[in-house]
């Protein structure tokens, strides 16, 4: 959703200013979500190899000292930290999905900007819960199953991880720039499992690098294309609406 959104919202930006119309490219905006697509995976990586070792001997220790406590313990640390990755994710996500609506909705219905944002928000994550639970499913299992096998330590560490770095993206810059980082939870989420994966088997071939090379190939492409796509859209609208344009 980042580098379709980012991609899109590029794509018409170009093309307008290619066809003489108002729209400006801020590319210290660009270079620095750029930058945060290159930073973040590596934060995700490192901050989950540095989570899974603590979690392993916390796991082990608990195993050692009640059997059966460790498996349940750990079920309510996953719960926990998947309610903090899903929080994060609503907080970069939804914006990736709904932002560039903000500007149009508020000249179409009246609404001062955040009335707008908080209502393109509860759509946003109306619509991602719908998305989740029809065709989520099979994103869920290629990143739980296809990149690296995942147990109750691994995907503790990988999800607050995960969540942390998202979070961190979303929240950090606000402070420094005056704005969020519209960050990839994708990114953040396989680079975590990846970590998670080398981690756990002590080696680089605890990871299915060929699916990670697959998706890689779709985050690259998936900007691209959204830009060309965006472009061809608005190039028909205005040609079909010139007054509009």
């Amino acid at each position: 959703t980042t580098h379709s959104a980012v991609g899109a919202t590029l794509g018409v930006g170009l093309t307008s200013m290619a066809l003489g119309g108002s729209a400006q490219v801020d590319w210290g905006v660009v270079l620095k979500v750029v930058l945060s697509w290159i930073t973040s995976p590596l934060a995700a990586i490192g901050l989950a190899v540095a989570l899974y070792f603590p979690f392993e001997r916390l796991y082990l220790g608990l195993r050692a000292r009640r059997p059966g406590s460790a498996d349940r313990v750990f079920r309510w640390v996953l719960v926990a930290n998947l309610a903090f990755s899903a929080y994060s994710f609503g907080v970069n996500d939804v914006g990736n999905a709904t932002g560039v609506y903000v500007t149009a909705v508020s000249q179409v219905t009246g609404m001062p900007d955040m009335h707008t944002m908080r209502l393109l928000a509860a759509l946003g994550a109306a619509g991602i819960a719908l998305g989740a639970l029809t065709w989520g499913y099979r994103v869920i299992r290629t990143v739980g199953f296809r990149i690296t096998r995942l147990d109750y330590v691994s995907a503790a560490s990988a999800e607050l991880a995960n969540a942390l770095v998202v979070w961190a993206f979303s929240k950090v810059p606000y402070l420094l720039f005056g704005y969020g980082m519209p960050v990839s939870t994708t990114h953040a989420s396989v680079s975590a499992i990846i970590g998670v994966g080398i981690a756990k088997y002590r080696s680089l071939r605890g990871v299915n690098w060929r699916t990670v090379a697959l998706i890689v190939a779709g985050w690259l492409l998936t900007l691209p294309v959204a830009a060309g796509i965006a472009s061809a859209i608005y190039m028909t609208l205005r040609a079909l609406l010139p007054w509009a344009a």
